[in-house]
C-alpha cells in the first residue's frame, strides 16, 4: 500500500506510477489482486478530497465513544461479552459505516499520521464491529487481511504510538486475529512496548495472557481451530482435542463467575492478572473523548453542547474573500487542508460544521468553546475573521 497522506497532485501522480509499476509484467490478476487494486483506486479517489470532513470526524469519535467505557470490566464486556443486544445495537448505529469501510470507502481514515484516532475508529469498524455484526459466520473475517495491511503500515509509520495505552489494545487485537505467526509475534512485541508504561496493578495487563494464548495456538496449529467449521476446514484429531478442552478456549464469551473471577464461559482456567479485574478496576478514559453526535440536539435544547468539561457553542463566521465564488477546486481544497491542520492543534475546543461560499464572502459554521479559540484557529489557518455571531437558537420547518 502506498502512502497517500500528502495532499498535492505530485504525490497522487507518484502513487499512480507506483501502482502501475506493480502491474508490470502481470498479464493476469487473481481475485485478491483485483480486490486490492479496487481498494488502491478507491483510496486515490479519496485523495481528491484530502483530509476529513467534520461529519467523518464526528462519526469516528462516536465509534470510539461507544467502544470505550468508564471501567475496564465494562470495556471487556462490550468487547468480548458476545451479547445479542450489543450486536443488534452495533448493526443499528454503525452498520452502514461498517459496510462502507468494508468496501474501501474509509481507507483514507487509516492513512494520515496527523489523525491517529481516525485510524483507531477504522480498525474498530473492520476488526471488531464486523465480528459483532456477522457473529458465527465466515463473514466475520472478510476484511481481516486488509485491516492487517493497514495496521502493519500504521505501526511502521509510528501512527499507533500516538494512541493512548488503552487505545493500543485494538491494533494488537487486529494482529492477534491473524493466522500468521509473524503477526502474532508483532502483537506480542507491540504489547510489550505498551506494558513498559503500565503500572503493575493496571487491569490492562490481562491482555498479556490473552495475546500470548493466541500466539501459542497459531504456533502449535498454524491456524485457529475454532474457525474451521465456519470456514469449511476439517479439524485434525489434535485440533479436535483442543476444541474439546474449554480451559484454553478464547473464542467463548468472557464472563465473571460466582467467585468473581474473569473467565471464558465454560472454562475453568483463570486468566493471568485476572485478580486485577476484581472489584471496581476503574480508570478514566482520557479522551480527547469528543463524540459530538448529540451536539446539535443539545444546542437546540440548551444553547450549548457539553463535551467532557468543555461547553461548545455554535458560531457563524463571516469572511471577506474576493472572488472566492470563482475559486478553483484546488484552491478551495488547499484552504480546507490548512483549516483542518489548524483545527487538529486546537481539538477538541473547535470543530468545523460547514461553510457557504458566496461571490466575495464565505459564511462558516463552527462549534467552539469561545471566540478566542475561533480567532486562534483563524490565525493558524491564515484565514482572518471579519465578523462573528454566536447562534442563540436553531429553528427549522419541523420545529414544533
Amino acid at each position: 500500500m502506498f502512502d497517500l497522506d500528502a495532499p498535492n497532485s505530485i504525490e497522487v501522480s507518484n502513487a499512480i506510477h507506483q501502482l502501475l509499476s506493480g502491474l508490470n509484467n502481470r498479464d493476469t490478476l487473481d481475485v485478491t489482486d483485483i480486490q486490492q487494486l479496487k481498494r488502491d483506486l478507491s483510496t486515490l479517489a479519496q485523495k481528491a478530497r484530502p483530509g476529513f470532513t467534520s461529519h467523518e470526524q464526528l462519526t469516528a469519535e462516536n465509534i470510539i465513544a461507544y467502544t470505550f467505557r468508564p471501567t475496564v470490566e465494562s470495556c471487556l464486556e462490550i468487547w468480548f461479552g458476545k451479547s445479542q443486544q450489543t450486536d443488534d445495537e452495533i448493526w443499528r448505529r454503525f452498520g452502514a459505516d461498517v459496510l462502507q469501510a468494508s468496501q474501501g470507502h474509509y481507507d483514507h481514515w487509516a492513512l494520515s499520521p496527523r489523525h491517529p484516532r481516525m485510524f483507531l475508529a477504522y480498525i474498530i469498524l473492520l476488526d471488531q464491529f464486523r465480528r459483532n455484526m456477522y457473529r458465527d459466520s465466515a463473514a466475520m473475517y472478510d476484511t481481516d487481511d486488509h485491516c492487517l495491511t493497514m495496521t502493519r503500515q500504521a505501526i511502521r509509520n509510528g501512527l499507533v504510538d500516538q494512541l493512548q495505552l488503552i487505545e493500543r489494545v485494538f491494533p494488537c487485537l487486529v494482529l492477534t486475529h491473524s493466522e500468521e505467526v509473524s503477526d502474532q509475534e508483532l502483537c506480542l512485541s507491540e504489547w510489550a512496548r505498551v506494558q513498559v508504561d503500565l503500572a503493575q496493578d493496571d487491569p490492562l495487563r490481562v491482555f498479556e495472557d490473552i495475546f500470548r494464548r493466541h500466539h501459542d495456538v497459531i504456533r502449535k496449529f498454524g491456524r485457529f481451530p475454532h474457525r474451521n467449521e465456519l470456514l469449511g476446514r476439517s479439524s485434525s484429531p489434535e485440533e479436535q482435542v483442543f476444541l474439546d478442552d474449554t480451559t484454553f478456549r478464547f473464542d467463548l464469551p468472557l464472563i465473571r463467575n460466582d467467585e468473581g473471577t474473569l473467565v471464558f464461559q465454560e472454562g475453568s482456567a483463570d486468566l493471568d492478572h485476572a485478580d486485577l479485574l476484581r472489584g471496581k478496576a476503574e480508570f478514566s478514559y482520557a479522551g480527547p473523548d469528543i463524540a459530538l453526535t448529540n451536539a446539535e440536539r443539545e444546542i437546540r435544547a440548551r444553547g450549548f453542547a457539553t463535551v467532557g468539561s468543555t461547553n461548545l457553542r455554535k458560531y457563524i463566521i463571516e469572511r471577506e474573500m474576493p472572488d472566492v465564488g470563482s475559486a478553483s477546486r484546488e484552491e478551495i481544497m488547499a484552504q480546507i487542508d490548512k483549516s483542518n491542520e489548524a483545527m487538529s492543534q486546537l481539538w477538541p475546543k473547535i470543530t468545523w460544521v460547514e461553510s457557504f461560499i458566496c461571490n466575495d464572502k464565505t459564511y462558516c459554521v463552527y462549534l467552539a468553546d469561545s471566540m478566542e479559540t475561533l480567532h486562534k484557529h483563524a490565525y493558524l489557518a491564515g484565514m482572518p475573521i471579519d465578523a462573528t455571531q454566536e447562534v442563540q437558537r436553531v429553528i427549522d420547518p419541523y420545529v414544533s
